[in-house]
């Protein structure tokens, strides 16, 4: 194991653009009227959309729950492990279209949905919408890769749904709570940090364009992993165990991909038993933690702030977020 992961720290793992670098001028909904929409995504991406779809398919986990929070049903959504992701009750019983790397366009088109919600940043999504275009389908492709996404998508959303008018009274007490935390960790001397991403394939870490570091970031954190040399859109990347020794960093987060209990056991094992692991003052510390996937793997929309807390706890045990 501990070969493993450091072979995998030298390899690096990089999230390739899908398209040119966001322009966020016009990303959004950029024309509207009482049926329907036009919405460019951040790779520049024109979608007409008509309003109040009745049969929605969604693709990407992460998109649910927001969907359903901005006044939505769906007839089809991703599998995905028990207790993750955020679904809501309401959708627990929804056919499943495959998993959101793996999507079956059989189920989809059976399902005869009039809009597709896809992940611009996953191939198997970008010919989805290919295929579904030949089948004059309305699709669109959306860009969530962190909580900088949340207000923009939740937007879409709620003007998709005809709930425009209610967009404020749902942003709101998300956006309210974070500043509450970000405000008080402004005035504290933030911890240095290395967020990774633990998977199957081995071991990544993550920019600020991550979801975690990103929110990490935003709670006042320093992220180790300079992302000046990379494009726009990488969330991942190499960096060297050594490079990780001589920054030595305060906190170590790890969110996980796959079995989470496994390699989270997988980890602690290298962590406490490789002496190149344990002699960083963060795993001496004590200071390694293992953030839940629904939390964090997925986009925690309305459970953002719950996220948040989390993150400053981590971050600040010192202080009080009761």
């Amino acid at each position: 194991m501990k070969k493993f992961i450091i072979l995998c720290l030298f390899a690096g793992f990089t999230v390739s653009a899908a398209a040119a670098s966001p322009d966020k001028k016009k990303t959004g909904v950029i024309k509207e009227d009482a049926k329907s929409l036009i919405y460019v995504n951040s790779n520049g991406q024109k979608f007409k959309l008509t309003k109040n779809p009745k049969r929605t398919i969604i693709g990407f986990t992460s998109f649910v729950s927001l969907w359903y929070y901005a006044g939505g049903t769906a007839v089809g959504i991703p599998t995905s492990r028990k207790g993750a992701g955020n679904v809501p009750e309401a959708a627990l019983k929804v056919p499943r279209i495959g998993s959101f790397s793996n999507l079956n366009m059989e189920k989809i088109i059976a399902l005869k949905p009039d809009l597709v919600i896809l992940y611009a940043n996953v191939g198997g999504h970008r010919m989805a919408q290919e295929i579904l275009k030949t089948n004059k389908t309305e699709t669109v492709l959306l860009n969530y890769r962190n909580y900088d996404d949340f207000l923009r998508i939740l937007n879409l959303f709620t003007k998709l749904n005809d709930k425009r008018d209610q967009r404020k009274m749902l942003a709101s007490p998300v956006v309210s709570e974070i500043s509450k935390i970000t405000a008080k960790t402004k005035k504290l001397k933030g911890p240095r940090f290395i967020s990774f991403m633990f998977s199957g394939g081995g071991l990544s870490v993550e920019t600020n364009k991550a979801n975690t570091a990103h929110m990490a970031t935003m709670l006042g954190g320093k992220n180790i992993v300079s992302a000046a040399n990379l494009p726009e859109n990488v969330s991942r990347t190499s960096f060297s165990l050594e490079k990780i020794m001589m920054e030595n960093p305060d906190v170590i987060l790890i969110t996980t991909m796959g079995n989470a209990k496994k390699l989270s056991a997988e980890m602690k094992k290298t962590l406490k038993k490789d002496p190149v692991w344990a002699s960083m003052d963060a795993v001496k510390a004590g200071r390694v933690y293992f953030l839940p996937n629904n939390l964090f793997l997925y986009r925690a929309n309305e459970k953002y702030p719950e996220s948040f807390k989390m993150l400053a706890k981590a971050m600040y045990p010192r202080e009080k977020w009761d």
